[in-house]
């Protein structure tokens, strides 16, 4: 859920466009604020959000709803095995426009197997949806195929290796 904090408009029903332009010209005084009638929501910021982030990670694995160990997050640049991190920022292109790519493989005993041939594909659809990896600063900002191949080698083996 997004809130846009320039705006001024209340949750109505309203009937007509007039009827919005108005509502929200009249909610948009000094001091006006987007609610909606006995939905107040908290404000949840710095140690309480990532408390928060932790308890429901750590919750979702008591439950077996999951047991995610670990996770690669090009936000912080490495390999963590914090819940409370496991979260595509939500301007990540993938979460606002649906463009991405994604493969898997079997893992087992430390070992990754078929890795060449899912990085291959990996790439070559990233290729094919004309995703511009040269600027990816978690590959290293480079345009060369085999080097992109080799950094996302030791982002899975290490992340891997961290489970």
């Amino acid at each position: 859920i997004w809130a846009n904090a320039h705006s001024g408009a209340r949750f109505q029903h309203c009937s007509t466009r007039r009827q919005v332009r108005r509502k929200r010209t009249r909610a948009a005084g000094a001091g006006a604020r987007a609610t909606m009638p006995g939905r107040a929501q908290p404000i949840v910021e710095g140690a309480d959000a990532l408390d928060a982030l932790r308890e429901r990670g750590a919750k979702a694995n008591r439950e077996g709803q999951h047991t995610i160990v670990a996770m690669y997050s090009s936000v912080l640049g490495g390999v963590t095995r914090d819940p409370a991190f496991f979260a595509v920022p939500i301007d990540d292109h993938m979460a606002t426009r649906g463009h991405a790519v994604f493969d898997t493989c079997n893992v087992g005993d430390g070992m990754a197997y078929g890795l060449d041939f899912h990085l291959d594909r990996l790439l070559r659809s990233a290729k094919q949806a004309r995703m511009k990896l040269k600027r990816a600063d978690w590959l290293g900002n480079t345009a060369e195929p085999k080097q992109q191949k080799e950094r996302l080698r030791a982002i899975i083996l290490d992340t891997i290796a961290a489970t």
